[in-house]
C-alpha cells in the first residue's frame, strides 16, 4: 500500500534512532505532566536538585538519575497539569524504542507515528489552553483545566476493528523493540500490520491492498480521558479543526461505569460556594477548591487523516476515484434511459387539440 521510495543513509538511520525518543518526551513534558516534588527541605535531605519534569517516571523514562520527585513521601506536593498514565506512555515509547538500526521503512512509519501522535496531543493542548497573551499560551490552572486526566491514546493497529465493531481497547498492544528493527536491504518494502490504515469505510487494510486515496492515508485512533463535561464541546471542536483533521465515529461516556452524565451542569456557582445545582439536580460538588463531579471519562473512538506530499500526477487516481467515476457513469446512462424523447407525441385524436375554453372542432 505505502511506497518504499529511495532508501536512507545509514547515517540518517542512526541518527534518527537517538532523535526519536528524546523528541517524543519532549512533546509529553509540554502537556507539563501532573507530578510530585519534594518540598526544599527534603530536596536537602536527598542531596539533589528538584527537576520541573518528574512526571515522566524518573530515569526509568527520562534517562539519567531519577528526580526527587520520583521518590513517595508522605505529604509530597504535586505540581503540573495534566495527569498521564504511565503504562500508556511506556507503551508509546515501545514503538520508538529499537536496540539495533532501523530500516527507512522504519523509520518512515515511526515518523508517520510521530505526527499523529504530536496531533492527539496538540489536540488536548489546545482543549486546555484558556487564552492566548502577547503570543504567550495561558492555560486554565489545575482546578478548572479541562482535560485532567489522560488514561490511553492508541493509534493504528492497536485499534484495529475497533472503529467499526466499537469493541473494547483497554490493553495496549505495541509493536516495539526488535519486531520494528532490522538490517537495511537494498529495496527495503515498507511492512506494517494489518489495520494499521482503514478505508473509507472503516474496513482494514494491509500492505497488499491498493491505496483507496492517492491524497492521503486514514489511520484509526482511540482517546479515553478525564475531561470537564461543560468542555467536551471544545475537545470534538478541536479534533476537527486540527491540522491533521481527526474524524470522531463513536463517542462513549464513562466507559464501563454506568455513571451519570450532564452535559448541562450550571456553570455559575452558588452564593454558598457549594456550586449550582445543573440539570435533574446535580450538584457541583468540591474536594477543597478542586470540582470532582464534573469531570467524566470519555472514550473517542474514529479516525485522523495523513496526507501524502502533493503529486499533481497522481490526484484523483486512487481506487476510491475510480469506483466514483464508475458510479457517476452508471447514474448518467440511467438518466438516459429515464429521459423522455424530445419529440412531441402525436394526439390521439382531434379533440386532444382543443384547448381549455376553446369549442370542440368536432362536428356534432
Amino acid at each position: 500500500m505505502m511506497q518504499s521510495g529511495r532508501p536512507l543513509d545509514t547515517q540518517y538511520l542512526e541518527e534518527y534512532q537517538g532523535f526519536i525518543l528524546q523528541h517524543i518526551r519532549k512533546k509529553f513534558e509540554a502537556l507539563d505532566l501532573r507530578r510530585e516534588v519534594l518540598e526544599p527541605d527534603d530536596a536537602e535531605e536527598d542531596d539533589r536538585t528538584p527537576t520541573r519534569h518528574g512526571g515522566l517516571g524518573g530515569g526509568g523514562m527520562g534517562g539519567g538519575r531519577p528526580a526527587p520527585a520520583d521518590k513517595k513521601k508522605d505529604g509530597a506536593k504535586k505540581v503540573g497539569l495534566v495527569d498521564w498514565e504511565q503504562d500508556n506512555r511506556e507503551n508509546i515509547l515501545k514503538r520508538f524504542r529499537w536496540t539495533r538500526t532501523p530500516t527507512s521503512g522504519t523509520v518512515k512509519l515511526a515518523q508517520e507515528d510521530l505526527w499523529v501522535y504530536e496531533a492527539l496531543l496538540r489536540i488536548i493542548s489546545n482543549t486546555n489552553l484558556k487564552t492566548v497573551v502577547d503570543g504567550k499560551p495561558i492555560f486554565y490552572d489545575y482546578e478548572n483545566l479541562p482535560v485532567r486526566k489522560i488514561h490511553t491514546l492508541q493509534i493504528a493497529d492497536q485499534v484495529s476493528g475497533m472503529v467499526i465493531t466499537g469493541g473494547d481497547g483497554d490493553a495496549d498492544q505495541t509493536q516495539g523493540g526488535d519486531a520494528m528493527g532490522g538490517a537495511e536491504s537494498a529495496k527495503p518494502a515498507i511492512d506494517y500490520p494489518e489495520g494499521r490504515y482503514v478505508d473509507d469505510r472503516n474496513r482494514s487494510l494491509g500492505p497488499a491492498d491498493p491505496d483507496p486515496f492517492a491524497e492521503y492515508k486514514i489511520m484509526p485512533i482511540r482517546i479515553e480521558l478525564d475531561i470537564d463535561q461543560q468542555m467536551i464541546p471544545k475537545l470534538l471542536a478541536e479534533c476537527d479543526s486540527s491540522n491533521m483533521p481527526v474524524e470522531v465515529n463513536r463517542v462513549r461516556l464513562n466507559p464501563g461505569a454506568g455513571r451519570r452524565f450532564n452535559l448541562n451542569l450550571a456553570v455559575e456557582e452558588g452564593g454558598d460556594g457549594s456550586g449550582g445545582a445543573g440539570v435533574g439536580g446535580t450538584a457541583r460538588m468540591s474536594e477543597g477548591s478542586v470540582r470532582v463531579d464534573m469531570y467524566i471519562t470519555i472514550e473517542l473512538l474514529g479516525v485522523i487523516y495523513i496526507y501524502n506530499p502533493p503529486d499533481k500526477n497522481k490526484l484523483g487516481t486512487g481506487t476510491v476515484a475510480e469506483e466514483a467515476a464508475e458510479e457517476r457513469e452508471e447514474e448518467e446512462e440511467e438518466e438516459k434511459e429515464e429521459t423522455p424523447s424530445e419529440e412531441t407525441p402525436q394526439p390521439a385524436d382531434e379533440t386532444a387539440k382543443t384547448g381549455p375554453g376553446q369549442p370542440s372542432l368536432v362536428g356534432g
